[in-house]
């Protein structure tokens, strides 16, 4: 069966985010406005009810920012690669209108109607965190093509207030990043074992690769992002670990990325103004 791509063409332009250029300057004081934008189509084709749902959050009175947000939704969704689109309800609207396209052209149901799945792909996107400085937007997808079950992709993204561009792996001591990975992946662990009660024959465990040494996770192919205190690395599902344990993800603050010098070094000074 074919797969909507719309996810595996957001992940892949996720870094060209932080590529974005915005020439207005941004506004990092104060809390901004939100503007939000709601869509949706719903049908019935060759035995299956199909429905495509989006909702959007975003901010607005922060120029730079919301050209940097605005690519980010556009790219999110695989409505517009090239970063051009403007308006947040014209992508929205374009992201139901191939949705349903798509969705359509994966019917294969030829039985009795009453036995047919649901077919539906749902986005929501919003404001997940801000502060005076930085403003992390989240996005969730949510996508049941049939079968045992659907799949879900999500991330965040950080933005700074005072020119719209990405704050992402670029804040991170590069020569470093090996004992990053190595603290994520004690992380992981436990919380791996947390969640299958302790029984260690039932955890997933990331204690070694397939040639038998000590196993060390890459840092999240989706990017990092602030929520609060602290930078989350968040996995998409099956990225690391089996579909029963979702999207996993760990959290390390910044004043202990910081303390540790594993924070680059004038992003590091930056948190102190």
């Amino acid at each position: 069966m074919k797969k909507i791509m719309f996810f595996a063409a957001a992940i892949a332009l996720l870094v060209a985010c932080s590529n974005v250029k915005c020439n207005a300057k941004g506004d990092g004081n104060g809390a901004l406005e939100r503007d939000s934008v709601k869509d949706s189509t719903a049908f019935h084709e060759g035995g299956h009810d199909i429905s495509v749902y989006v909702s959007i959050v975003f901010p607005k009175g922060n120029e730079a920012l919301e050209c940097g947000v605005t690519k980010f939704i556009g790219e999110f969704t695989g409505v517009d690669s090239t970063g051009t689109m403007t308006d947040v309800k014209t992508i929205a609207r374009h992201y139901v209108e191939n949705g349903a396209k798509q969705l359509k052209g994966m019917v294969f149901y030829k039985g009795d109607d009453r036995n047919a799945p649901s077919l539906s792909l749902n986005l929501s996107m919003g404001v997940m965190y801000e502060n005076d400085r930085f403003l992390t937007m989240s996005a969730q997808q949510e996508t049941y093509l049939g079968g045992a079950h659907g799949s879900l992709n999500t991330v965040g993204m950080t933005f700074s207030k005072a020119d719209g561009k990405v704050i992402g792996k670029e804040i991170l001591a590069q020569d470093k990043l090996n004992d990053i990975r190595k603290e994520l992946t004690k992380r992981l662990n436990e919380m791996f074992l947390r969640l299958s009660d302790g029984d260690t024959e039932k955890a997933f465990s990331l204690k070694e690769d397939e040639s038998g040494k000590p196993y060390v996770v890459e840092l999240p192919s989706s990017g990092i992002f602030i929520s609060g205190d602290d930078v989350v690395f968040r996995y998409q599902q099956y990225e690391i670990a089996p579909y029963v344990f979702g999207t996993p993800e760990a959290k390390i603050s910044l004043q202990e990325l910081k303390n540790n010098g594993w924070l680059e070094a004038e992003f590091a000074k930056s948190l102190e103004k």
